[in-house]
């Protein structure tokens, strides 16, 4: 594959990569909200959104892991 190519994917990668760790530290922040904000009365709805976020989290794990396979297969095979 063209060395060019193969440079714009990886830049590509390492980008969506820096966009779920600034999500994830966002989301991280997210309980403390909960914890400090007295509006939150109805106390379902308080846990379908916790539990909401805690699976966007495993998510963008799960997608952090997928690039830094192919990252590392990318590095590999150069």
């Amino acid at each position: 594959m063209n060395t060019a190519i193969i440079r714009k994917q990886v830049d590509r990668l390492k980008r969506r990569r820096d966009q779920i760790a600034m999500a994830l530290q966002h989301l991280g922040k997210e309980p403390d909200h909960f914890e400090q904000n007295p509006d939150w009365l109805d106390q379902a709805g308080y846990e379908i959104r916790f539990n909401i976020l805690d699976h966007l989290k495993e998510w963008y794990l799960t997608e952090i892991g997928h690039i830094d396979k192919a990252l590392d297969r990318i590095q590999r095979n150069q």
